[in-house]
């Protein structure tokens, strides 16, 4: 099991989906590219190839953070600036916090399922798109599917140190749609979709490419199953 603090940030200012990079590259911009957790670019600009501890989203209308391990303490980098505003798109917004919340979870394989939702999940590049398109039955897709995204949790277990203390067993149980969307100026595609899998997650995180920038965002634990497994 791993004790996992988690700080969720939502401003209380509007951004359409598509901004979300440009509120990225706000951001980064604001506290300095020499803090590159906001960014997870080298000084060259070349690329850390690293689970992302700092994640921009959208709640609702509202731009939002979702911070993980030793990125929480770098936050006070964004708030100890002389002025709370920032550029996106040609607009001048003020960075007003609407909600701030940290919590911790303990994160762990359990003995029942939990349920999921993912959306805008980002599974397929370049290598495995082809391969994904030849498959013949939708029960061969989703084992695939199913692969990648056990991949994606044990990617983002290694990003915070999570060392999973046993195997866990995951099943896609609807997909409930794939779309082409945009994704550093290429069109990939993208899955709204339920899971069940027996270890706990925490709320909001991204999974698969595009994690940093409001892809594969996983959705909060029914209450009811939290309150199963916490008791």
């Amino acid at each position: 099991m791993k004790q996992q603090r988690y700080l969720t940030i939502i401003f209380d200012t509007i951004i359409r989906p598509h901004e979300i990079p440009a509120f990225r590259g706000a951001v980064a911009r604001k506290v300095g590219f020499d803090k590159d957790l906001f960014h997870n670019h080298r000084a060259d600009g070349s690329f850390y190839y690293r689970y992302p501890l700092i994640q921009y989203k959208q709640f609702g209308r509202h731009p939002g953070i979702v911070c993980l391990e030793h990125s929480i303490d770098e936050v006070y980098h964004l708030f100890s600036k002389k002025t709370n505003t920032i550029s996106v798109s040609g607009r001048e917004l003020e960075l007003q916090v609407k909600d701030l919340s940290l919590k911790t979870v303990d994160l762990k394989v359990t003995d029942v399922p939990i349920e999921y939702n993912l959306q805008s999940w980002v599974a397929l590049n370049q290598k495995n798109h082809p391969t994904f398109t030849r498959l013949e039955t939708v029960e061969e897709k989703i084992q695939m599917l199913e692969g990648i995204l056990a991949g994606n949790i044990l990617s983002f277990a290694k990003g915070i140190d999570w060392w999973i203390e046993k195997r866990f067993d995951l099943e896609i149980i609807e997909v409930m749609s794939e779309k082409w969307i945009r994704n550093k100026n290429t069109k990939v595609i993208a899955f709204d979709l339920k899971f069940n899998a027996n270890i706990i997650l925490p709320p909001f995180i991204g999974l698969g490419k595009g994690a940093s920038r409001g892809k594969g965002i996983v959705n909060t634990i029914y209450q009811s199953q939290m309150n199963l497994i916490n008791h």
